[in-house]
């Protein structure tokens, strides 16, 4: 990608996975340009209403059911991640 004001990474989908990944992109010194084609709030984040539960996701999704581990140490992450944003996390589920 050439040009003045180019981005170094287009990250498509500006939900909680792709902000997330265009902020870690963007602290590792990427110029990161984030694409949505949906409004904010009708994307799988707007619909979770945030949620992150992975016992959940392993026991109603057919492919995670061997994924509990992963999705549980990724829910594990975003205390930090929130901490770090300055945003309240409420975990009372």
């Amino acid at each position: 990608m050439g040009g003045s004001g180019a981005a170094s990474v287009i990250v498509v989908g500006a939900g909680v996975f792709g902000l997330a990944t265009g902020l870690a992109l963007a602290e590792a010194g990427l110029k990161v340009r984030l694409v949505a084609e949906t409004a904010s709030g009708l994307t799988a984040s707007g619909v979770a209403a945030g949620m992150l539960a992975p016992a959940f996701e392993s026991l109603l999704d057919p492919p995670s059911p061997d994924s509990l581990g992963l999705l549980a140490a990724g829910r594990d992450l975003w205390p930090d991640l929130a901490g770090r944003l300055g945003v309240a996390l409420d975990r009372s589920g």
